[in-house]
């Protein structure tokens, strides 16, 4: 898989993130620095850095997918009040 600039960026966002961040926070985040970026290209390049095992993609009931630098098998924990999601290492 070849790595643009904008790929590149994203893949940083989601490794230097402490939370799990959604597609809208890091189109956010990035678009500051980065007048170019446009929302699409955000969900179409996590979408190919989850396929190609970069990252891992969560999907929570009633939430924004969230995305994971973590690609070893873990679980998760969901606050019901915040939403926050916290990695549960076994």
């Amino acid at each position: 898989m070849k790595f643009s600039k904008q790929r590149e960026i994203i893949l940083n966002e989601v490794m230097n993130s402490h939370l799990h961040p959604t597609a809208d926070s890091i189109y956010t985040s990035l678009k500051k620095d980065n007048p170019g970026l446009s929302l699409g290209t955000v969900y179409r390049n996590l979408s190919q850095l989850t396929e190609n095992g970069y990252i891992s993609k969560l999907s929570i009931p009633n939430q924004s997918d969230r995305y994971d630098k973590n690609i070893i098998r873990h679980d998760h924990l969901v606050c019901k009040q915040c939403g926050r999601l916290s990695d549960i290492v076994l």
